[in-house]
């Protein structure tokens, strides 16, 4: 009978262990089956690996999980090789790094920048950056960019808990002077916090990146880069010829309107050069969560619903479900991703982001006298009287 392999390890949905910290974290992995199996459909089947219980807090690695399990009468077997494990305790002594210049009307992004060294004697073994703030932040070593999340530490209910995120940087540790730096900019936040928490959820990522089909002109004079498909994200500008001075705003265009679409480039001066393809890219940024779930069907309108259906559900799982991208009312509405639930977990692994909203719902839902949860995760809005 065929053996089949083990491959792409996850610990509670994530791929490694750095960023499980649950007390009892779920081992789960692919099988890949060189060979058909008569008791197993389909030529790849996901299992969960329970290893015993594990009752104590902190993070979780774990090494290389190799080898494979034989089926015997529908049920794997035993492992063909132990797998190691081993527990990492966060210290949580760090303080919050502030600026001592602050404007309450606006709070402008800011660097925060630090040297240390390192000696040849004492050699640089493994070296990990635990991160969070009171905003949103991108951090560098060395000029180096650490991670490529976007968008970190996440959104949550920010009066229970507050995202963080490891990152290993052994390999961006220089011998003799370094140099860490993070940018943090305004966000969503409370000063009130309880506890700082791994996320269920996989991080934000720039997933896709889309050239332009075309750049016209409207007829009041704006510059259109059309990139064929409504997308949240940015845009990537690469190039662009214009004097000292003149000023170039993005206008982000959803429907048609007076022969303006898509995306705009609104040249408030005229520009030096002619505005090309090449110059500009949009990059689609999402909850970087793995793609599960196809469907296809003979009638062609049929598909393309489907098409905008993944389209839509990239657009509003960023960090946190919500309701419309491209308002000012982007938020984490309750009901909106409760219809959508089943066919999200049905297109992507939404579990980890999913049940991360759950526990939002319920501890806002408990803080609350009449046990009523708020209209959105986090809940910024006001309680409506019906």
């Amino acid at each position: 009978m065929a053996q089949p392999f083990i491959y792409a390890p996850k610990s509670e949905h994530h791929p490694n262990g750095l960023r499980a910290g649950h007390p009892r974290p779920r081992i789960s992995c692919d099988l890949l089956i060189t060979k058909k199996i008569p008791q197993w459909a389909g030529s790849k089947v996901p299992i969960i690996l329970i290893l015993g219980r594990m009752a104590w807090m902190g993070l979780y690695e774990f090494w290389h999980m190799a080898k494979a399990v034989q089926p015997s009468n529908d049920r794997p077997g035993k492992m063909s090789r132990r797998h190691c494990w081993k527990k990492k305790e966060l210290n949580c002594d760090a303080n919050y790094v502030a600026t001592a210049h602050s404007d309450e009307k606006r709070r402008w992004p800011i660097r925060f920048r630090k040297k240390f060294s390192t000696r040849a004697e004492n050699e640089v073994v493994k070296a990990r950056v635990y991160i969070t703030a009171l905003g949103m932040y991108e951090s560098y070593l060395n000029v180096t960019r650490v991670g490529n999340y976007i968008l970190t530490p996440g959104r949550a209910s920010y009066h229970h808990r507050l995202n963080y995120q490891t990152f290993d940087v052994t390999v961006q540790i220089r011998l003799g002077e370094n140099v860490v730096a993070s940018e943090v900019a305004e966000g969503c936040l409370s000063t009130a916090l309880v506890k700082l928490v791994t996320p269920d959820a996989a991080p934000v990522r720039i997933t896709q990146k889309i050239e332009p089909i075309d750049i016209i002109t409207s007829p009041t004079g704006k510059t259109i880069i059309d990139f064929g498909q409504n997308l949240v994200g940015v845009v990537q500008i690469r190039s662009i010829e214009a004097s000292l001075g003149h000023q170039v705003s993005l206008v982000h265009v959803e429907v048609p309107k007076d022969g303006e679409y898509q995306l705009a480039l609104s040249v408030m001066q005229k520009l030096a050069g002619v505005p090309t393809k090449a110059d500009f890219s949009a990059l689609v940024i999402h909850t970087d969560m793995r793609r599960r779930g196809w469907f296809s069907y003979s009638n062609q309108l049929v598909n393309k619903l489907h098409e905008n259906t993944i389209w839509g559900m990239r657009g509003n799982f960023v960090s946190i479900a919500t309701g419309c991208p491209q308002r000012d009312e982007r938020q984490g509405w309750i009901g909106d991703v409760q219809i959508f639930t089943s066919s999200a977990n049905f297109l992507y692994n939404s579990v980890g982001m999913l049940a991360g909203r759950l526990r939002d719902v319920m501890d806002q839902q408990l803080a609350k006298k009449d046990r009523v949860p708020g209209l959105v995760i986090p809940n910024v809005v006001p309680d409506m009287i019906l």
